[in-house]
């Protein structure tokens, strides 16, 4: 996704005609990704339940204090 973390957007478009990081944005735009309602919140529950985990198991420290606010909803 490309976080911009201190403007909390995305560098890629994500939705129609913004890039905000949303819930809203990636359930608008599933259908694109083959994906209905439910496996989307599933998804996003599942990333943002485990990302800390699996970047501190890849020593990426540094990373995951640079990045947690695009996590924080």
């Amino acid at each position: 996704m490309n976080p911009e973390v201190e403007e909390r957007i995305s560098a890629l478009m994500v939705g129609f005609d913004n890039n905000d990081f949303s819930f809203e944005n990636a359930k608008n735009t599933a259908v694109y990704y083959d994906l209905d309602e439910r496996e989307v919140r599933e998804n996003v529950l599942d990333v943002v339940s485990a990302w800390k985990e699996v970047a501190s198991r890849e020593g990426l420290e540094k990373e995951i204090n640079l990045l947690r606010p695009a996590f924080i909803y």
